[in-house]
């Protein structure tokens, strides 16, 4: 790999060093001659995929937004193919994440105003870009969902993981109670980042002032931009347990963000629903940690497992939440 990479990047390599990040995908840091680079190797992603994901990439570097983007190679390429593996080049960016469990309200409102420039930047008027796929969210199966889940309770690895166990099981039950709102629909308005949480946000200091950075755009598509507030509110703001804190935290993210981007409410509140229910049906992070004991998804069982706990002896607690949010 390293010999390719140098010859298709020009550069000298002095070490590569694997990174620990990253759920689906392979991440190494590559020191040279000619700086540090961070290198990508794009495991789940067919070629057409990738290719959209980089014109994406381009797309809105262009239109102003502070992504991340790629370096092209000697033949003009924004990805480099090596052994049936495809990997992407990028500048090695020296900032730090905001921390989820430490966020400020001025922190969470510029956030809200980056979002907001970025889905504004991406607009489904502006977009010149060829296949990205449109989706509209319809209902859930939660009848799949079920099964999947009976299948997971009675495989003998869950029943000897209570974190599992009981996440299932509260799941299973929540799906229950929660089987009139399965039918959802949200207008497709523009490009979204796809996951747009701290891990994939950076801030980087130059001389005069720290700005922020985003990465790692491969589940971007055209939807709704409520998918994102609300994803964002969900994982970032609420985390794994709703405070007040917390609340306060939704409403100054929704604050920033109406402050360049005018928002509806009662989208809003569909899209939360619409991740809750999300959430309660799926089984991802359960499946890959009894796969391959990642310590990433056990991280997300957990907090999963305090978040939906609330949820559990109160059916209302979703609507109460977002009356406090409009408060």
């Amino acid at each position: 790999m390293q010999e390719s990479i140098e010859k298709n990047y020009n550069i000298k390599i002095v070490k590569i060093l694997p990174l620990e990040t990253g759920a689906l995908n392979r991440n190494y840091k590559i020191t040279s001659s000619q700086g540090e680079f961070f290198l990508k190797e794009y495991v789940h992603q067919g070629e057409e995929e990738l290719k959209l994901i980089l014109t994406t990439e381009d797309y809105l570097h262009h239109k102003g937004v502070n992504i991340i983007s790629n370096i092209k190679n000697s033949q003009g390429e924004a990805y480099t193919f090596i052994d049936n593996k495809r990997y992407v080049l990028y500048s090695f960016i020296h900032g730090i994440h905001p921390v989820r469990d430490n966020l400020s309200l001025d922190e969470v409102c510029e956030l809200g105003k980056f979002l907001a420039n970025f889905h504004a930047a991406g607009g489904v008027e502006n977009i010149d870009l060829p296949r990205l796929p449109k989706i509209n969210f319809e209902s859930i199966n939660s009848a799949k969902s079920i099964d999947k889940i009976d299948t997971l309770l009675s495989s003998d690895s869950v029943k000897s993981n209570l974190d599992i166990l009981e996440l299932l099981q509260i799941k299973k039950a929540l799906i229950k109670n929660f089987t009139e709102i399965y039918s959802i629909e949200l207008k497709a308005d523009c490009i979204i980042h796809g996951d747009y949480q701290d891990q994939n946000i950076f801030y980087v200091k130059n001389k005069l002032k720290t700005e922020i950075f985003v990465f790692d755009i491969e589940k971007t598509k055209i939807t709704s931009r409520y998918i994102e507030i609300s994803r964002f509110i969900l994982t970032v703001c609420f985390a794994n347990k709703i405070t007040p804190h917390a609340i306060n935290l939704t409403k100054s993210f929704i604050s920033g963000y109406s402050s360049v981007f005018e928002i509806d409410f009662m989208m809003i509140e569909k899209s939360l629903t619409y991740w809750f229910l999300k959430k309660i049906n799926s089984t991802w992070a359960e499946s890959e940690y009894l796969k391959d004991g990642k310590e990433i998804m056990l991280n997300f069982i957990k907090n999963d497992l305090l978040l939906l706990k609330q949820f559990e002896s109160n059916q209302n607690f979703l609507s109460e939440t977002f009356n406090k949010i409009c408060e």
